[in-house]
């Protein structure tokens, strides 16, 4: 309840911060690789729904919607698309987890041999609507693990 507690905020927007102790990028990618490969961090399924979204906005775009926003997301999941294309030819597995996390918007630090996940948020004021799934996910999975001291926090923005 103490880490739940920590990470609800009522406030219009937040940035979620997780430190985890003693790790290291390295290890940290090789643990969620192996517990989360073919869900969270499965290539493949973002492929998927990029794909869905580039189809949605060429459509809207072809239907004479033609928001900027739209040729800014279409070219933007473009990119990420080329990203993820890439790492499907890779063995590297920070890389991997790097480019899932970037793509969740959830930045990364690794400092003293301490690694901090951020994730940003705004409008909301529940735990359930502002924490990203890999984020809950990763507060879940390290406050139960022995080797690792985990500390999470809402900076009020």
């Amino acid at each position: 309840m103490k880490i739940r507690n920590s990470l609800v905020s009522n406030s219009s927007s937040a940035s979620y911060i997780i430190e985890i102790k003693k790790m290291d990028m390295d290890t940290f990618s090789s643990l969620m690789l192996s517990e989360y490969s073919y869900d969270l961090f499965s290539v493949e399924e973002i492929l998927k729904k990029i794909n869905m979204q580039i189809e949605d906005y060429r459509n809207r775009l072809t239907q004479g919607q033609s928001d900027q926003w739209f040729k800014d997301w279409l070219k933007d999941a473009e990119k990420q698309k080329e990203k993820f294309e890439k790492l499907l030819k890779s063995d590297s597995t920070v890389e991997r987890v790097k480019t899932v996390l970037d793509y969740h918007g959830i930045e990364y630090t690794e400092k003293d041999n301490n690694l901090t996940l951020k994730s940003f948020t705004s409008m909301h004021n529940s735990f359930d609507e502002g924490l990203c799934p890999i984020m809950k996910e990763v507060a879940l999975y390290f406050m139960f693990e022995d080797n690792y001291e985990l500390i999470a926090k809402v900076d009020h923005d």
